[in-house]
């Protein structure tokens, strides 16, 4: 999962600037829409554009990893037909089709 430091840069920022920032005045000052910081604040990556991710990243002096987290959630699930199953004597076995 792809987790957002958005809050954390924000206050760092406002530590560094000594000045508070709302997201509102973040959006204001980047041109970026509310829904957009919002979408972003809550890791809602789904219609997040690169030049989106690359206005915070000048507006926070930071870089795309400082701003962008990666977490794992867990192992990776099968996508639906990746996997097909196959009988092995009285054992039933998940394994790959060979002309998958």
């Amino acid at each position: 999962m792809i987790r957002s430091r958005l809050k954390r840069l924000r206050l760092e920022k406002e530590e560094r600037e000594g000045r508070k920032l709302t997201y509102r005045v973040i959006s204001h000052e980047t041109g970026l829409s509310p829904g957009v910081i919002n979408r972003v604040i809550h890791s809602d990556f789904a219609q997040i554009s690169t030049d989106t991710i690359d206005r915070l990243c000048a507006y926070f002096q930071c870089t795309v990893g400082e701003l962008l987290e990666y977490v794992p959630d867990g192992p990776p699930k099968p996508r639906t037909g990746d996997l097909r199953e196959v009988s092995a004597g009285s054992a039933r076995t998940l394994t790959r089709h060979p002309n998958d």
